[in-house]
């Protein structure tokens, strides 16, 4: 079945143009469990629409943005946060 309204993934910008494709949601939490936490679910069209929901448009690019938020505790790639004067990445 076509989309009235296609998804974009958030790694690779191919177009969820159909229901038959297998996508994956993620998505940080922040309240309620110290530290923040990371949740993966399969598509769901109301979870889709939230503005702080990360699209991925199959396995491969579901386990960038994971890799993505345990490198920065975002979804930013690692490349294009900003390094603060002095840091050391990766330092313990």
């Amino acid at each position: 079945m076509k989309l009235d309204q296609p998804y974009k993934c958030d790694v690779c910008a191919k177009m969820r143009e159909s229901d038959a494709n297998r996508w994956w949601l993620l998505w940080m939490v922040t309240e309620g469990i110290p530290p923040a936490g990371l949740l993966l679910g399969a598509w769901d069209p109301v979870l889709a629409e939230r503005e702080d929901v990360k699209h991925a448009c199959g396995e491969d690019c579901a386990q960038k943005l994971v890799q993505r938020w345990m490198q920065t505790s975002s979804f930013e790639a690692p490349s294009s946060r900003p390094v603060a004067p002095g840091a050391a990445r990766g330092a313990e």
